[in-house]
């Protein structure tokens, strides 16, 4: 691994962390602080890893973070001051209704408006950010699989910009006519190539293979012949299923692991999480036997591994 890349997932790692934070924070000022920094260190990694939605999201988001955080140092600070007034006016005795009390009265009412509204979206912001939270799954190689899934999908849009940058210098020269219909041909199929993907992604997220391979992929450095040695020994325990049960044994999910609750060193939704399920899976096959062709090997021999 090169130092660009170092430096990209410790900078991605960082973001990550920093986005966790943001979701138990209960302060806009520490909250939007955060996530500007969360912003910076996602831009440092796409950046470095030309992952470009990642990029243009958070080049889109870090001013909005830095505006709304300005923001609301300012009205604090104004609030405080025209507090500070109304208290030094008070303690002078100014006369209950006077026009320096009203005025500062209605200056204060109308910033509590102000940080009023900025709490309710405070408010909002941490409900849909709670909900995302529960809809992300485990962080038991998730996070690896849809970075992985990104970087693709951005070195994807790359090279379809750049073949449309190509057409578009071609069309200005004398080969213009002769080459036009093949490299507009060329351009077509890889856009289609590239919503393709797109449009896949959705459908990949639910499919335990896809998610295996990721897993193999991204968190142990396994290539795709360790992954058909897996698959071999998978569709022989359980189907891919994650609630598959032995009815004799009682073992239990996609490993078919005895009795299932070990699975629980991974994570608690053992039950149902095919990643949690998977990444057991692999770890007792790399404890017990190094890799998962080699429990396959003992499997094709044995009958049981």
């Amino acid at each position: 691994m090169s130092g660009y890349e170092i430096v990209a997932y410790v900078a991605g790692a960082i973001a990550a962390a920093l986005v966790c934070v943001s979701f138990f924070m209960k302060t806009i000022i520490p909250l939007r602080t955060v996530a500007a920094g969360s912003n910076v260190g996602f831009i440092v990694f796409a950046v470095l890893t030309q992952t470009w939605p990642v990029l243009i999201l958070n080049t889109a988001l870090l001013p909005l973070n830095c505006w709304r955080a300005a923001q609301m140092v300012r009205l604090t600070r104004e609030h405080g001051r025209l507090t500070t007034e109304l208290a030094a006016i008070h303690a002078q005795a100014v006369p209950a209704g006077s026009k320096e009390e009203a005025a500062f009265v209605t200056q204060i009412a109308a910033l509590n408006a102000e940080i009023e509204q900025e709490t309710t979206r405070l408010a909002d912001a941490q409900t849909q950010t709670a909900a995302v939270k529960k809809a992300l799954p485990a962080m038991n190689g998730q996070v690896l699989r849809s970075l992985g899934r990104i970087e693709d999908l951005g070195r994807q849009a790359g090279k379809f910009i750049e073949q449309l940058i190509d057409f578009s210098k071609a069309a200005g020269g004398p080969s213009a006519r002769k080459q036009s219909e093949e490299e507009m041909t060329r351009t077509m199929q890889s856009m289609m190539s590239w919503t393709t993907t797109i449009e896949t992604i959705g459908e990949m997220e639910d499919d335990p293979r896809e998610i295996a391979r990721q897993i193999l992929k991204n968190k142990y450095g396994y290539g795709a012949s360790q992954f058909t040695c897996f698959n071999n020994i998978i569709m022989r325990e359980s189907m891919w299923k994650v609630n598959a049960t032995n009815p004799s044994s009682g073992a239990y999910g996609i490993p078919q692991a005895l009795p299932g609750s070990k699975m629980a060193t991974i994570a608690s939704d053992w039950r149902t999480n095919p990643a949690t399920q998977i990444i057991w899976g692999i770890e007792y096959m790399k404890d017990r036997y190094g890799s998962p062709c080699s429990a396959w090997g003992f499997k094709s021999s044995h009958g049981w591994y």
